[in-house]
């Protein structure tokens, strides 16, 4: 018990020290409801995403940190592939002790509001668990399934007055291009025949503004 109070404690930290920052560094921010527990995720860009899992069931205490990449994540689907590791505790009357659980996993979510999404993933990894009362190692392969349900608290949100901040700068850029104007451009048509032959006494002039980028 004293090893998952601790593994608690640290992911805790961490995830505090996170998401006090997601202003100005996490993409989006959300609670969740998973069978059987809750989670807490935080978009670190638009395709990497953190979530860190609690459960219970059964006796069986369980803590799990897993990370995202969305393929397309402006769409109302999103497809995800990820990796988890789990660390549990259990105590039943004969066995009691501690192990946990490392996977890889693929999944979608699907928007059905504009900050509730519905979210199920599959997997496959490898499980170990010690029993302190008989000092039995377990070891083997399980296959694993996810459903849960996504709150959004946190989505941030464009400027309708200055839009993109990527347009916006663009913008700005081509405002303090150099302006070209052409002026007093004669043409010489020598054969009569009203084809341009060559360009006679004619001036380009270039008109540069002298400012500077902000």
């Amino acid at each position: 018990m004293k090893r998952n109070k601790t593994f608690n404690i640290t992911l805790l930290i961490c995830l505090f020290h996170l998401f006090g920052w997601s202003n100005s560094i996490a993409f989006d921010l959300s609670l969740g409801l998973i069978y059987p527990g809750v989670s807490i995720k935080a978009g670190l860009t638009k395709n990497i995403a953190l979530d860190y899992r609690i459960s219970a069931e059964s006796n069986i205490l369980n803590n799990g940190l897993r990370g995202y990449w969305y393929f397309n994540p402006d769409s109302r689907w999103k497809l995800f592939l990820g990796g988890e590791y789990d660390y549990f505790t259990f105590n039943y009357d004969t066995v009691k002790g501690a192990g946990s659980y490392i996977y890889g996993f693929t999944g979608l979510e699907l928007f059905i509001t504009k900050n509730i999404s519905i979210m199920g993933d599959i997997g496959y990894g490898y499980a170990n668990a010690s029993d302190d009362t008989t000092k039995t190692t377990y070891q083997d392969y399980y296959p694993v399934a996810n459903l849960g349900i996504n709150l959004y608290l946190y989505k941030p949100q464009e400027n309708k007055e200055t839009g993109n901040k990527e347009q916006v700068v663009q913008e700005r850029v081509i405002a303090k291009l150099p302006k070209l104007e052409v002026r007093d451009v004669k043409y010489d048509d020598k054969n009569g025949n009203n084809v341009i032959d060559a360009l006679e006494n004619s001036r380009l002039t270039f008109v540069v503004e002298n400012n500077t980028l902000e």
